[in-house]
């Protein structure tokens, strides 16, 4: 009797531990470069670009390579955007895709897409930031803007849902 109740005791933590606790796959990535760099090797979980370092943009490359939720975690500096393009859905060059659920954490950080494009393209899933100033959209007459956000379409999103905290955009 007294094993029974030490066994179902043990079951029962080990079941509330496994539901509260995150997912083993989410991956926090911690920005340690400000240059503009791609990831190195796409998909491996490892944000670095070719030189080793943890950029940006291979941190939301490598967030969005996992359907899980990830955290980028960035210091409190001026990112600059400086890889030009536009048309394509991968973060590649331009803005930064956002094709999965990411938390994008910064400490007084500041975005800035050098009026090359917009900042953040929020494609699928959720964005959230927090702790950041996000800078120089794109010009382009064309594009509506929705609480920081540019598309084509003339209207708000309809699938992305974006949370922003402490956020100033310009």
């Amino acid at each position: 009797m007294r094993l029974r109740t030490i066994t179902t005791a043990a079951l029962g933590g080990l079941a509330i531990s496994l539901l509260t606790a995150p997912p083993a796959w989410a991956d926090t990535f911690q920005v340690n470069t400000i240059a503009d760099r791609v990831d190195a090797n796409i998909g491996d979980g490892v944000c670095a670009d070719a030189r080793g370092r943890c950029s940006l943009r291979a941190a939301v490359q490598e967030a969005n390579s996992n359907p899980d939720a990830d955290t980028i975690t960035l210091g409190a500096v001026r990112y600059r955007l400086t890889l030009a393009g536009a048309g394509e859905d991968a973060a590649a060059s331009g803005d930064l895709d956002v094709t999965s659920t990411i938390t994008i954490t910064g400490a007084g950080s500041t975005v800035d897409a050098t009026g090359n494009d917009r900042v953040f393209d929020v494609q699928r899933r959720h964005a959230h930031r927090r702790g950041q100033h996000v800078r120089q959209q794109h010009r382009d007459p064309r594009r509506w803007r929705h609480r920081g956000q540019r598309g084509y379409d003339g209207g708000p999103p309809q699938h992305p849902v974006e949370q922003l905290d402490r956020v100033r955009t310009r």
